[in-house]
């Protein structure tokens, strides 16, 4: 009996390190860095939440590297793509704020990738 999954692969990377070094008290750079730290926490929200229909995560992180400019990278697992668009539009988590923090900095940034 096999059972069908959903892996969504998400990672991003520091192309300008030194812009990021010394730009860190932009607000647009702050907004940036508080959605990428957002990531262990959503993380532990979906753990809490089967029925969210996240199965598992798996980190990839070079932490000097990724300053560097090599990516960091992230896999999870869920039981259907339903799930995770599900989750990733529900404004009563904590994707959503960061969300919309990593797009309105995105938009006045443009030294960092995303994939």
């Amino acid at each position: 009996d096999k059972k069908e999954f959903v892996v969504f692969i998400i990672g991003a990377s520091v192309n300008r390190p030194q812009e990021l070094i010394l730009g860190l008290f932009s607000k647009a750079r702050r907004e940036r860095l508080w959605s990428l730290s957002q990531m262990p926490e959503m993380i532990q929200e979906l753990y809490r939440n089967p029925a969210s229909g996240f199965l598992h995560a798996e980190s990839f992180v070079d932490f000097p590297g990724f300053l560097l400019g090599r990516p960091t990278l992230m896999v999870q697992y869920w039981q259907s793509k339903e799930h995770l668009v599900e989750y990733s539009r529900a404004k009563d988590n904590h994707h959503y704020p960061a969300w919309l923090a990593f797009n309105k900095a995105a938009r006045q940034l443009n030294d960092d990738g995303a994939f």
